[in-house]
């Protein structure tokens, strides 16, 4: 699958309360015909001042250029990351800017990602519009996302696609917003879901730190994956995934699980999403349980098809 150049305070409550055919959509309508024009402001990384200071002062002049470098890499990693991803809505930059003054101006064409975390240790990503009004347009969940890594900030920027091109779908399909389905996004789903027969489905094995229930786990998913139909499936390790992940695989996808934590340490969500190993492309999403089951796999599946088969009907395939 080509890769293509394509975080908003969020409690979770409303979190779920959005959840849109399986992908966490924007609080409020918005509409997406006014992307035109604007720019995504990702935060760019700089060595802490009052660092350098400090360093200067004690003549440590090595640990200043070290904290230089390391800035250098992490936005070189950013950069690398959000052309790779499949973020292709509008032009984007990696600068310093700042979010409050931008939000009070209603910047025209600022729209930023945001970091955030809630009191129950969710790691949200969103992104925020400062006109016609401060509005989050698209969010979504980030738990286990480890952005140090060039392949998990890439995974989130595409996740974060995926909300922003649902919640446009749901506006489209209102009679307002944009009008180009000729979007990159549409093609790619196409192309991936064309080509599934010949890929390699992975899903991950239980990993339960008991034995006996860790089997138990890995009998009921083979049996559950018997329903699989769309192309070839393997169980195997988290390893094994995350190999062929970084490789970028072109024969192969595969499902991971982000947990939602709530207030009840006996209660978690789950957001899971099916990717490919090539570029961390999200073909589908949805909010359900961590162990797949018979049913689940049959609805992903028609899911898949008729976000498809939808795809090509507004590109005239």
């Amino acid at each position: 699958m080509k890769r293509q150049i394509s975080f908003g305070l969020l409690i979770i409550a409303l979190a779920f309360s959005n959840m849109v055919t399986g992908q966490l959509t924007p609080i409020k309508s918005f509409d997406f015909s006014l992307l035109e024009g604007k720019k995504l402001f990702i935060p760019t990384y700089e060595a802490s001042q009052k660092f350098i200071a400090k360093m200067a002062k004690k003549g440590k002049l090595d640990e200043i250029e070290d904290a230089k470098a390391a800035a250098e890499n992490y936005n070189k990693m950013w950069s690398e990351a959000m052309a790779e991803s499949s973020y292709d809505d509008t032009d984007y930059e990696i600068k310093a800017f700042d979010a409050k003054s931008l939000m009070k101006a209603k910047d025209k064409e600022a729209m930023f990602l945001r970091l955030y975390q809630d009191d129950y240790g969710n790691r949200t990503a969103s992104i925020t519009v400062c006109s016609p009004k401060k509005q989050v347009i698209a969010s979504t969940i980030i738990n286990g996302l480890y952005l140090g890594d060039k392949n998990d900030i890439r995974l989130m920027i595409n996740m974060l696609n995926e909300s922003l091109n649902t919640a446009a779908e749901i506006q489209d399909e209102g009679g307002s917003s944009r009008k180009d389905v000729k979007s990159k996004y549409k093609e790619n789903v196409i192309t991936f879901y064309d080509g599934m027969k010949d890929k390699t489905f992975l899903v991950p094995e239980s990993t339960h730190k008991n034995e006996k229930k860790r089997t138990e786990r890995n009998a009921d998913l083979k049996i559950a994956l018997k329903s699989w139909k769309l192309s070839n499936y393997e169980m195997t390790t988290e390893e094994v995934i995350e190999e062929k992940r970084v490789e970028g695989d072109e024969s192969s996808f595969y499902w991971r699980d982000f947990p939602i934590y709530t207030n009840s340490p006996l209660l978690t969500y789950h957001y899971n999403v099916i990717l490919s190993c090539e570029g961390d492309d999200v073909l589908f999403g949805f909010l359900g349980k961590k162990r797949l089951k018979p049913a689940t796999l049959e609805q992903i599946q028609t899911k898949i098809v008729n976000k498809a088969e939808k795809y090509k009907t507004q590109l005239g395939k």
